[in-house]
């Protein structure tokens, strides 16, 4: 039911599980001009960049994988003409702090970025009676803006949504 409300809501939402298999960029390139017409808007998102560099048929090391990944995503980026949101599993040392160098594997992921959004959850914090927690975005970097920007967010986990929250972060 709430599968078919959300693709009757985003009719141009085109989704490419790579959960078992290796997703090329090139197949995903192929994919994503499929889908696109007109050279119209795309994002493409990763969730995450080590799983799908981890899938990837190759003896090379993790830090050399993922740089190799970014790389791709970069000129994917470039060649689509689209933004690309990729999602980084965050290193040892920041799991509880996170900040612009949380990314675990390759320093890429804040150096290449546009744009690095980090997320805190309050620890500790029970959902509420909506099931709902509060979670901190926080903008660490932003080469068109200003970084530092904190936003308010509620987050609801067994729907995956965000709701932007009263107040502020």
């Amino acid at each position: 039911m709430l599968a078919r409300r959300a693709a009757q809501a985003a009719p141009l939402l085109y989704l490419a599980d790579a959960t078992r298999s290796w997703a090329s960029p090139d197949w995903i390139a192929q994919e994503a001009q499929a889908v696109v017409k007109d050279g119209g808007p795309l994002l493409l998102i990763v969730d995450s960049v080590h799983a799908w560099v981890d899938s990837a048929p190759t003896a090379l090391s993790e830090y050399e994988r993922l740089n190799l990944g970014l790389s791709s995503l970069r000129n994917l980026a470039q060649t689509l003409k689209c933004a690309i949101l990729a999602v980084a599993e965050r290193n040892r040392a920041s799991m509880n702090a996170g900040g612009l160098s949380a990314s675990a594997g390759s320093r890429k992921f804040e150096f290449g970025g546009e744009s690095v959004l980090g997320l805190e959850r309050p620890k500790d914090t029970p959902p509420d009676g909506a099931g709902e927690v509060p979670i901190v975005l926080t903008i660490e970097k932003n080469r068109a803006g200003s970084p530092g920007r904190k936003i308010a967010l509620r987050f609801h986990g067994a729907l995956q949504r965000f709701r932007e929250a009263e107040g502020k972060a």
